[in-house]
């Protein structure tokens, strides 16, 4: 859901330069919902695209106006994704998924064990401002910076600047109350509100403080180097996913026409294709040999019960450094290779 996501947060980001300004406050009421079933802190983007909007007329009563707007928008969302979860599982609450390994607080011993999580997850936040390098100095720097921009933006245009700090204060703050009382470590993509606002005060602090053609040269020179970046991410991205697609169309050529279900012995993690390309569950392997072939695919590891009646026509332990793929009449077995021997 979270690519739908990023369409929701772009027709509204259209609405906020098209339509009036009451109305897109309006569209909160909708847009809001829409962002946070695709992802709980979308929302904080939309609040950011609407505050840092260039004709938003600043002021008390604008800031007011939008902050009600988008508290009643949220309060909507997440009674509305409550209610469903009641609805469909008899639970007004969404319970925390036990792989993420939640900690919530019930003593001072917990509240401690929680901050030092918090402590990993403002760690990876800096990280990832350094473009991911795994040295927080660089991104202490381009924080520090932003917080700077801030500064001189506060200076500068007092309430622009606290139309930009809003949405970060207020999405990080409730990020980290979350990561503090639950005990769960939070993904860094959850902040990406963080981004569009720190980024917003870097750009327009700068163009405040620098003359016509710097501010050219500053906005022409990031769009260009975006396109020739997300180019080379583009061909990258095809050349790795390329391995991938090549060896599960190898896979699928062994498969009889005949077979209408494919069982897959093994862990598909042991395959160097699937972690080349970060495929992050077996249903990516299942679901793309169930396109490739038509035949309904099983990973018995994941689930045993369809594969409980079955004989496979090998030893189904993955002792062997080599996919096997046998077919019978109507089924394909296939063994996956073992971690220590996978290709």
């Amino acid at each position: 859901t979270i690519i739908p996501g990023v369409w929701v947060i772009a027709v509204f980001s259209v609405c906020c330069v098209f339509l009036p300004r009451k109305v897109c406050i309006g569209l909160m009421l909708i847009f809001v919902p829409l962002a946070y079933s695709s992802y709980n802190t979308y929302p904080f983007v939309i609040l950011a695209t609407l505050l840092i909007c260039h004709d938003a007329p600043r002021g008390l009563r604008d800031y007011a106006f939008v902050r009600f707007g988008f508290i009643a928008s949220l309060a909507l969302a997440m009674a509305g994704v409550n209610f469903v979860n009641w609805a469909y599982h008899g639970s007004f609450a969404i319970e925390i998924a036990d792989w993420r390994q939640p900690n919530r607080v019930e003593s001072i011993d917990d509240l401690i064990e929680n901050f030092a999580l918090v402590q990993k997850f403002i760690s990876m936040l800096l990280i990832n401002y350094g473009g991911g390098v795994g040295r927080v100095w660089v991104g202490y720097a381009i924080f520090s910076a932003s917080l700077v921009s801030f500064l001189i933006l506060m200076k500068l245009e007092r309430w622009e600047a606290l139309y930009a700090a809003t949405p970060a204060v207020m999405g990080l703050g409730l990020l980290v109350a979350y990561c503090l009382i639950n005990g769960v470590l939070l993904p860094v993509r959850a902040t990406i509100f963080v981004w569009a606002c720190t980024s917003y005060a870097l750009v327009r602090t700068a163009i405040l403080l620098g003359g016509q053609a710097f501010r050219t040269i500053l906005l022409g020179g990031p769009v260009l180097f975006l396109c020739v970046y997300l180019a080379y991410q583009q061909s990258k991205t095809y050349e790795e996913f390329a391995v991938w697609q090549r060896f599960t169309r190898s896979m699928a050529e062994q498969i009889s026409p005949r077979a209408t279900q494919i069982f897959i012995y093994g862990d598909f993690w042991a395959m160097r294709e699937a972690r080349a390309v970060g495929i992050q569950s077996g249903n990516g392997l299942s679901s793309r040999l169930q396109y490739l072939t038509g035949a309904k695919t099983v990973l018995c590891k994941e689930q045993p019960d369809p594969c409980s009646g079955e004989t496979p026509p090998f030893d189904e332990m993955p002792r062997f450094g080599s996919l096997l793929v046998e077919n019978t009449d109507d089924a394909a077995f296939v063994r996956l290779p073992a971690w220590e021997l996978a290709p």
